[in-house]
């Protein structure tokens, strides 16, 4: 395609030492580009690459016809790359209506319609030889539906989102968010008719467009921030403020980067996006500059949109067959792919609600139950900001003391008073300290709440207690072997499931 690309340049720039019209090579190349992916034929694959172009089709045709199909993950991803290429949308408004009005095909010359504007309107058709002006750039109604138009696509899919799923939140505030680009699009329109009425004024329209184009970036970015990509996460590690706990890509600074990356981008977007349809030829260059910066943008955030798709399905996906960030054995493809094209085939964790609700109820009653087995009656809970809290006061409320263990004071503090308000607090209570900094020998059981790489660092900490103590571990097991820790008994299922351990005085291997 960049061959075809730059031929086509070379074309248009020397068409006069070939005798040919020098717009005969741009509209020469959207010719062949449409043949190209729209080409039925399959062979040779490794030019046409049918099935590619087919699949491409496919999921456009499901976001152009969004409120009329279930919103996959796919059809979801490529809208919002869609949203980064409005000057696409644009570009090829213009340029279907530059070659229908504008070009003269009677002598086969293709050559552009000129008239020397004095005042009034261009004419349609018609391409003011001293200015370069045209129609085509200055039509505001339609060049405004056809901005909006990769907004609309999204504002639809949440609307279908919220239909199938029923839940307001994410998809309607999601859905409020690409509402926003809507009143940026009013306000410029606006604001260009009472320019074009009086030239020497500035409107009220032009401050609610500056005032439209600030909420759309503050909720554009912190959307990006908080839900696309599942950062500024109170469960964070100390050592990675502001972050989340699980992170696949292996530095903190690339985060901290993709952060400010994201608001600068988006900033100079919001910038050259003002700049283009308010002073139009002084923005042609800007544009070419920041058009490539929100592919860029766009780029590392597809990165990390996926990453928090597949720790934490934030957007509540069944799984696809399209992305993927890790490699699939080749003996199990199969029958993935067969689970994923069932309506009730393969699903993220976080799908069903009621569903996830069930068994972290039952896996609840199953922690109670081996805690009552046992007989366990002092216990410790490693930092966890969504169970530590809860389960202290359901053993205190077994008459089970405990004592809970997190880093988060505005956690403990609230703790605390959840204690005292239950009237618990003489049997649960609440410290901030580091779990790996305290004093564990005298406690007779403890219940981990961790991360997975966190469980091999706690070996040697939970090594600390006396020999026959008690240990639940709760979402990740300890390691199978190296550890004085001999599995007695486990509970649940995924992410749910409980273990119990008991310690030993000689190193054993749990199968």
């Amino acid at each position: 395609m960049f061959l075809l690309w730059a031929l086509a340049v070379l074309g248009y720039l020397y068409a006069h030492l070939i005798h040919l019209p020098p717009f005969l090579f741009p509209l020469l190349l959207m010719i062949v580009c449409v043949f190209i992916m729209f080409n039925p034929f399959k062979k040779p694959s490794s030019i046409f690459h049918r099935n590619s172009r087919f699949w491409l089709i496919k999921h456009c045709f499901n976001c152009f016809t969004a409120p009329l199909h279930f919103v996959t993950f796919t059809d979801f991803w490529l809208g919002d790359q869609m949203n980064s290429l409005a000057t696409s949308f644009l570009d090829f408004q213009y340029f279907i209506c530059f070659y229908a009005t504008e070009v003269d095909y009677s002598d086969m010359t293709l050559t552009v319609r000129t008239m020397n504007v004095t005042e009034g309107p261009i004419p349609w058709g018609y391409v003011d030889i001293n200015t370069g002006k045209d129609m085509c750039m200055n039509a505001s109604g339609i060049r405004a539906l056809v901005s909006i138009l990769p907004a609309t696509v999204r504002f639809m899919q949440c609307l279908r989102r919220y239909r199938d799923t029923r839940r307001w939140h994410p998809h309607l505030v999601n859905a409020g968010k690409y509402s926003t680009t809507y009143f940026v699009v009013l306000f410029g329109a606006l604001n260009k008719w009472y320019a074009k009425q009086d030239p020497s004024g500035t409107s009220f329209f032009f401050y609610l467009w500056i005032a439209a184009y600030i909420v759309s970036f503050t909720y554009t970015f912190l959307w990006d921030v908080f839900m696309d990509w599942g950062l500024i996460d109170p469960r964070a590690p100390k050592d990675a403020p502001f972050l989340r706990e699980e992170m696949i890509y292996g530095s903190k600074y690339y985060y901290y980067a993709a952060i400010v990356e994201d608001f600068v981008l988006r900033l100079s977007w919001v910038m050259n996006v003002s700049l283009g349809e308010a002073w139009t030829l002084e923005a042609d260059l800007l544009t070419c500059i920041t058009a490539p910066l929100e592919v860029f943008r766009r780029f590392i955030w597809n990165y990390l949109r996926l990453e928090n798709e597949h720790v934490n399905n934030c957007g509540q996906f069944r799984a696809v067959r399209d992305i993927s960030v890790k490699p699939i054995r080749k003996g199990d493809l199969d029958a993935l792919l067969s689970k994923m094209d069932q309506l009730d085939g393969v699903t993220h964790r976080g799908q069903d609600l009621r569903e996830r609700v069930k068994k972290q109820k039952k896996a609840a009653r199953s922690k109670r139950q081996i805690l009552r087995k046992n007989r366990i009656t002092r216990i410790t809970l490693a930092p966890n900001p969504n169970s530590t809290t809860t389960l202290i006061l359901q053993c205190a409320q077994q008459g089970i003391q405990g004592t809970g263990v997190e880093l988060n004071r505005p956690l403990v503090l609230y703790s605390k008073f959840k204690s005292r308000q239950m009237g618990l607090s003489h049997l649960a209570n609440f410290k901030k300290y580091d779990i790996f900094k305290t004093d564990l020998q005298s406690f007779q059981s403890a219940i981990i709440f961790g991360a997975e790489l966190m469980m091999v660092d706690l070996v040697p900490k939970l090594d600390e207690m006396r020999d026959s103590t008690n240990l639940i571990c709760c979402r990740f097991p300890l390691p199978t072997s190296g550890t004085r820790w001999k599995l007695l008994h486990s509970e649940g299922e995924g992410i749910d499931t409980v273990w119990l351990y008991k310690k030993c005085p000689y190193v054993v291997v749990n199968e």
